[in-house]
């Protein structure tokens, strides 16, 4: 009498070894047989597989015995759907990292604009007992913003500096 063999594809689950260490049972992903084999398992959870399997005997006749377990191979559209998630994960972590990287830029262009804003008003300020450091400071500023569109190219605004007294 042959025995008769069903070929199974799918996803290894779940992977249980036996605690005499003699074998080992398997489940797969979406299926709710239970599969086992003698020895050690040679794959790993998440693998996908092909498992030539057939009825069991004795204690174990409600499970199915595997006698056969091959890899299975990735189709081309499943490489190319990852390779295509790894190229959008790469790409949205470029655009995060280009953002990162021209806002610290622009901070740094900001901060040496107004250094040197503060300069150029710490020169042309007279010297007074009690300076207005409200105008003080909206001169600075005003000055910075001159020179930060002036970098950058970018439109000025059209706010007038207050007079310097």
């Amino acid at each position: 009498m042959t025995e008769q063999t069903t070929i199974v594809p799918g996803e290894i689950a779940k992977i249980v070894a036996w605690k005499t260490g003699r074998g080992y049972f398997l489940n797969l992903k979406g299926q709710e047989a239970d599969y086992y084999a003698f020895g050690a398992p040679k794959h790993k959870e998440g693998e996908s597989v092909e498992l030539t399997v057939k009825e069991g005997t004795g204690s174990f006749s409600d499970k199915l015995l595997i006698t056969q377990i091959k890899p299975l191979q990735p189709t081309t559209a499943q490489v190319q759907e990852k390779v295509q998630a790894a190229a959008q994960k790469m790409q949205e972590y470029c655009e995060s990292a280009d953002k990162v990287y021209y806002d610290r830029q622009d901070l740094i262009v900001q901060q040496t604009c107004i250094k040197a804003a503060a300069e150029l008003v710490g020169k042309l300020w007279p010297r007074q007992e009690k300076p207005n450091m409200e105008e003080i400071a909206n001169t600075v500023l005003y000055f910075k913003d001159r020179f930060y569109f002036d970098i950058t190219g970018q439109e000025e605004s059209n706010e007038e500096p207050k007079e310097v007294k």
